[in-house]
């Protein structure tokens, strides 16, 4: 069951997902609307490790995302 939060008026799927990972700090901007292209926030990921750095990366890509509530 993927876990969804719903914050303004956006849901973020994978969110919960993303929060669980060890040093990934998500930034949510609080925009009202929700637009294709528009930037809502960002992950911060922090490693000493490039390649643990590419797999957070790639997790977070695959299993993040934003989508209007409406």
């Amino acid at each position: 069951l993927e876990f969804r939060r719903v914050l303004f008026r956006s849901i973020y799927d994978g969110l919960e997902d993303v929060l669980a990972m060890n040093n990934a700090f998500v930034h949510i901007y609080g925009k009202l609307l929700t637009k294709p292209g528009r930037k809502m926030g960002h992950v911060t990921l922090i490693s000493k490790d490039m390649q643990e750095l590419l797999y957070k990366a790639n997790q977070v890509k695959h299993k993040l995302t934003v989508k209007s509530k409406s």
